[in-house]
């Protein structure tokens, strides 16, 4: 299973999420249109903004899709597992903030 990082902000453009998870702006918005799930925001100059929590389902699609599971496929079987992928997801974001306050305490620490 391929390694994602996400560096540490709150929201980012589709560029940026492009590089983070492998794929072509084109594939994120077709994917878009696919998975009403993802509901990226659009900022106040009119580009899409992505939160972590789109970034992370943004990669169980990706991994899903390179397990050769079809569009639809993938579709049925989020329906299916939606909790655990919900809770999943919330996992990995809860587990990025404390490696982040972890990173600011560890900083904090090297300066006294």
């Amino acid at each position: 299973m391929a390694k994602f990082l996400i560096p540490a902000k709150r929201f980012y453009k589709i560029g940026e999420v492009s590089k983070i998870i492998g794929e072509p702006a084109s594939t994120i918005r077709f994917w878009e249109k696919e998975f009403p799930q993802l509901k990226p925001v659009k900022n106040n100059k009119g580009q899409r903004v992505y939160s972590d929590k789109e970034i992370e389902l943004l990669k169980v699609i990706k991994q899903k899709r390179d397990s050769g599971l079809t569009i639809e496929g993938i579709k049925r079987d989020m329906k299916e597992h939606k909790n655990e992928i919900k809770s999943h997801i919330n996992f990995k974001n809860e587990l990025k903030e404390i490696k982040q306050e972890l990173e600011n305490l560890l900083e904090i620490f090297k300066r006294l």
